[in-house]
């Protein structure tokens, strides 16, 4: 009797370990992963902060004006980059005529901060020195020495450099 019962455990536990393995294939190439994340941010006006981001390193990759490809109109998107990071910007106006449910909806009351980790925060802040920061040297617990700034449009954001680790 002992030996049977052993036998039908070590065949219950072969067949739960090949249901498992054939789910986990199975569910594998099905989740979804995050291959890129980027922040669009919803501001008034464009152009404004053109200055503040270029400044900040950020160059302008590319941009749509309000009134469609090869306007001449206000920029309605814009896209930037430093070779490594990117995010958007995009007018009150375009999102609303994108996405008909954000027209005439407050989007740039937005709690979002940014939080910028850079590698030499006295070069941002030298880049930066024709904006005011709203605060600046300020050191963390968690181990980075941060300034922060209002955009133009009104975005706050934080830059930080963090302490080379201990040896």
């Amino acid at each position: 009797m002992q030996i049977k019962t052993t036998i039908a455990i070590g065949i219950l536990l072969l067949i739960t370990s090949v249901s498992v393995k054939a789910w986990q294939e199975e569910t594998k190439d099905t989740t979804p992963n995050v291959t890129q994340f980027n922040v669009n941010i919803i501001v008034e006006a464009i152009e404004p902060s053109l200055a503040f981001w270029q400044a900040a390193g950020f160059d302008l990759s590319d941009s749509v004006p309000l009134d469609g490809p090869g306007g001449s109109g206000p920029l309605g998107f814009a896209m930037f980059g430093d070779g490594k990071n990117s995010f958007m910007m995009q007018s009150v106006a375009s999102i609303g005529d994108d996405i008909s449910i954000f027209k005439g909806r407050d989007l740039t009351a937005s709690p979002v901060v940014l939080f910028l980790a850079v590698s030499d925060l006295a070069a941002i802040e030298q880049r930066l020195a024709d904006f005011e920061p709203i605060f600046q040297g300020r050191k963390t617990f968690y181990g980075s020495t941060e300034t922060g700034y209002f955009t133009p449009a009104g975005t706050q954001v934080t830059f930080a450099e963090f302490d080379a680790p201990s040896p």
